[in-house]
């Protein structure tokens, strides 16, 4: 795809192992390489968030009794994060459990649920807080219940300002010691006219989390949004791409026909291209890419996975939070409402820069604006102008 982007040995042996078929690693099997950087390694696949599954699946080729002694740290992060990883699965139940009990429907979405859902093991994928997906009209009722289980705001808020935030349709963060819980009502935040909503609730599916039937959204559902929040943030990281190879992998049942139809439905099919494009690359794998897409859009697509592939190898962002989105959004229009929205519309981190009383909440209307024309600089307008009409 695009340019080739030449790659150390510590990262074509990542690469290497995380590729789709492990048959592909024979080359690896037996010794490890001579002259790997292993604390580089490490430094890598914690930052790409892929270390526990890189552990995982290098342990399956190398023979560990002769192994350098920095495999042994490997094993040790991956002990301490699978310890992690289950007891935050044991705190989703939990959650599920209180909330469900007070009549307020959750759906998981990434961490433990994730973890199942697409590795088939809670111990392969680096969890760093909790995701749920509330119908809006029970959002300030979940918060209130979670807020008195002892989860509180990683800033000060006023109670009328929490509410006009959550009925405005915005993610929310709450926090108790080292866990936080992202409270989500859609996907993405922004226009509502944008945005998975109802279609979240109409197709769901489960998974066993520790014995326990928990709630998830659908396999379609799932790769649609993976798919969608990786170009929310710019598809940063490594194991955004292998969340959604690995899903495809693990679920046989995955209905193609239906993901394209609700992709289309959605107005998000370049977005969903995108990201089987990435997941073509990493995985080494064929994806029906072209039963959804016109030949031009995938060539153009394929020049943005690319870029975004070399991205994660040379350690900086191929593409800036908020900028890749609306270059892979079906239409024009869609694209325009996006840009306005985050242009003028306040945000949760705006009350967090400037707290303000309720009373004085339009002046966020203006302070907002201010605070993105400090914030970002001239590339990240420059780095729009790559929208093209679709």
């Amino acid at each position: 795809m695009g340019e080739e982007q030449k790659l150390t040995a510590e990262q074509e042996m990542i690469r290497e192992v995380l590729r789709w078929d492990e048959s592909q690693t024979d080359r690896l099997r037996g010794q490890a390489p001579q002259g790997i950087d292993w604390p580089q390694v490490e430094a890598f696949c914690l930052e790409q968030g892929v270390l526990p599954l890189f552990y995982s699946r290098l342990k399956k080729v190398l023979d560990f009794k002769t192994g350098p002694e920095d495999l042994e740290r490997l094993k040790t992060l991956f002990r301490i994060n699978a310890e992690r990883n289950l007891r935050m699965a044991g705190k989703l139940i939990q959650l599920i459990g209180l909330l469900n009990d007070q009549g307020v429907m959750a759906l998981p979405f990434k961490g433990p649920a994730l973890a199942i859902q697409a590795y088939g093991d809670l111990s392969l994928r680096q969890i760093s807080d909790l995701d749920l997906f509330i119908p809006p009209g029970q959002a300030i009722e979940a918060v209130r219940i979670l807020e008195k289980a002892g989860f509180v705001s990683d800033f000060r808020l006023a109670e009328k300002m929490k509410n006009r935030l959550i009925r405005g349709g915005k993610d929310l963060w709450l926090i108790q010691k080292d866990l936080q819980i992202d409270i989500h009502q859609q996907m993405p935040e922004g226009p509502r006219s944008y945005a998975l909503r109802e279609i979240l609730w109409e197709d769901t599916g489960s998974v066993l989390l520790l014995d326990r039937k928990i709630p998830v959204l659908s396999l379609e559902n799932t790769c649609l949004v993976l798919c969608l929040q990786g170009a929310e943030d710019g598809w940063n990281s490594l194991s955004r791409v292998c969340d959604l190879i690995f899903l495809i992998k693990n679920n046989p049942a995955l209905n193609w026909e239906r993901l394209f139809q609700k992709a289309g439905e959605s107005r998000m099919t370049a977005i969903l291209g995108l990201g089987l494009l990435l997941g073509q690359e990493v995985s080494g794998a064929s994806l029906p890419v072209e039963a959804g897409l016109p030949l031009r859009e995938i060539k153009r697509l394929k020049t943005m996975a690319a870029s975004l592939y070399r991205g994660w190898f040379r350690g900086s962002p191929a593409s800036p939070r908020l900028t890749l989105l609306p270059k892979v959004m079906d239409h024009w229009w869609d694209a325009c409402r996006y840009l306005t929205y985050f242009a003028f519309t306040p945000r949760t981190s705006d009350l967090k820069w400037l707290p303000l009383p309720p009373c004085l909440y339009p002046l966020y209307y203006f302070l907002h604006p201010l605070r993105l024309s400090f914030k970002f600089s001239p590339s990240f307008l420059r780095s729009l102008s790559g929208r093209k009409k679709v």
